[in-house]
């Protein structure tokens, strides 16, 4: 058995502050607290991550659609975590921010194809939801072509 090696850390004392924030929420399962944790944030960076996103008037819900399918799945809880810490800060590869890494290799493969497929899972989840929102909103299916 490798030891293994922690995440990698912010890069800044805010970013930790509101990574914590959103695993503290998460843990809690306060999936909106975790959503508007992030939201909270990127409002207050100068140059914000995403198009189109207004981050001062965030919609959560289709984040905790999301979230709510990541901690819906059997997976152990570091993976879940990681998964929803990178469905909601948008971060392609887990294990350099939220998994440990191995200590030889630097890598765990498992773990961050496990995450992946948490977070694919994910956002199909959102986008289901926000299907579901529209056709109750317009009175239709509009999944139907």
């Amino acid at each position: 058995m490798t030891a293994r090696k922690p995440p990698k850390p912010a890069k800044t004392p805010e970013l930790a502050r509101a990574e914590g924030e959103t695993l503290a929420c998460l843990a809690r399962r306060h999936f909106k607290g975790a959503a508007l944790a992030v939201a909270a944030y990127e409002a207050r960076q100068p140059t914000s991550r995403g198009i189109g996103i207004d981050w001062k008037n965030y919609d959560s819900r289709g984040a905790v659609d999301g979230l709510s399918e990541i901690y819906a799945a059997s997976a152990l809880p570091p993976i879940q975590a990681a998964a929803a810490m990178m469905y909601l800060w948008g971060a392609s590869r887990p294990r350099r921010r939220w998994l440990a890494r191995d200590a030889e290799t630097g890598t765990d493969a498992t773990g961050d194809q496990a995450a992946l497929a948490l977070v694919f899972g994910a956002y199909k989840a959102q986008q289901d939801g926000a299907n579901a929102r529209a056709s109750e909103m317009f009175g239709f299916d509009v999944t139907r072509q």
